[in-house]
């Protein structure tokens, strides 16, 4: 390659653009029957049996315990996503909260 003349290595670059464009292309193509193939079997599977797919598709039961009390549960969850000026008409807010 650094022999070559000009001409020469401006052939050589387009054969390797050509060559990289093509392998590219057959990639792809695998990647796209492989992927094919994938979902033919997982939908075969799921008629023969759709019960079993969900099973393994959702998992396992968990089996852990939860480590905190339910009123600890219920704070956060009133903390997080709860109003405290849930019963306050809307009349009776500021001005300045709504745009």
């Amino acid at each position: 390659m650094e022999k070559a003349s000009q001409e020469e290595r401006d052939a050589l670059c387009a054969l390797r653009e050509e060559l990289r464009v093509r392998l590219r292309s057959l990639g792809n193509a695998e990647r796209t029957r492989k992927k094919r193939r994938q979902k033919e079997k997982k939908r075969a599977e799921f008629v023969s049996n759709p019960f079993r797919f969900t099973k393994r598709l959702l998992g396992a039961k968990t089996s852990g315990r939860l480590m905190c009390s339910r009123e600890e549960v219920e704070r956060y969850l009133q903390k997080t996503h709860g109003d405290e000026e849930r019963e306050t008409p809307l009349e009776d807010r500021p001005k300045e909260e709504f745009p």
